[in-house]
């Protein structure tokens, strides 16, 4: 009886860290806020520039700067999950992000996943 509780214990302890684990903050698109003004606009156009750039073989490898004002106070960069060097590059990123623009959105240059929205 008492080996079948404590296997019982185990049990719910290992479903409840997996739990854990899964609801914690991995930085994804759907973790930022919802409320920005232009959000959805802003992901959608960047998702669709970053497929038409892979269409027209462009090498989205160094993270390059998308657009910057397409959608009304964003820009749009490509990115990595997790960031490497080549992110932190200025040459890569939008110059024009937080003057005058103050939200972006990243895209994986594979998948043009939007996984950080702010």
């Amino acid at each position: 009886m008492v080996t079948r509780m404590l296997a019982l214990m185990a049990a719910l302890l290992v479903v409840a860290g997996l739990l854990a684990m899964a609801c914690g903050d991995d930085d994804d698109d759907e973790d930022q806020p919802a409320t920005l003004p232009g959000r959805d606009e802003a992901v959608q156009a960047c998702q669709d520039a970053c497929q038409q750039a892979r269409k027209d073989g462009a090498y989205l490898g160094d993270g390059p700067c998308l657009w910057e004002g397409e959608v009304d106070n964003w820009v749009c960069d490509v990115a990595h999950n997790p960031r490497t060097e080549v992110d932190d590059d200025p040459a890569n990123q939008c110059p024009d992000y937080k003057d005058p623009y103050e939200h972006f959105v990243e895209v994986d240059p594979d998948t043009c996943n939007a996984f950080n929205v702010k």
